[in-house]
């Protein structure tokens, strides 16, 4: 099912931190709460927490989470205020044209070469 429709329908989004899902997320403006398994889904989990887009993640792999724990992470991430911020990313993630400026980039390495 596309990320497109689900996201049009939840409050916020539990997921594994991977780019793409946590792009998406972020692209409806929906707060992100991050729960890594591996590679860059810790930066991920990190930077939605730091941008105040979601509460800090959880790391399920150095130990489990207790109950209380997951319940308490689940219950900041929809407290709202982590709304205005998932906003703000979206807003920013709307507004740049990452295939431009990626061309531009390689454009520019090109020429100096």
């Amino acid at each position: 099912m596309p990320y497109s429709y689900i996201f049009g329908k939840v409050r916020a989004v539990v997921h594994h931190g991977g780019n793409t899902t946590n792009g998406l997320g972020l692209r409806a403006g929906l707060p992100t709460l991050v729960i890594p398994l591996a590679l860059d889904q810790y930066f991920y989990g990190r930077m939605d927490h730091r941008i105040g887009a979601g509460p800090a993640p959880l790391y399920i792999r150095k130990r489990l989470c207790t109950v209380d724990e997951i319940k308490a992470s689940l219950n900041d991430l929809i407290s709202g205020k982590y709304d205005k911020e998932a906003h703000e990313a979206s807003k920013g993630i709307l507004e740049e044209n990452g295939v431009k400026e990626a061309a531009d980039a390689i454009e520019a390495y090109i020429n100096k070469v």
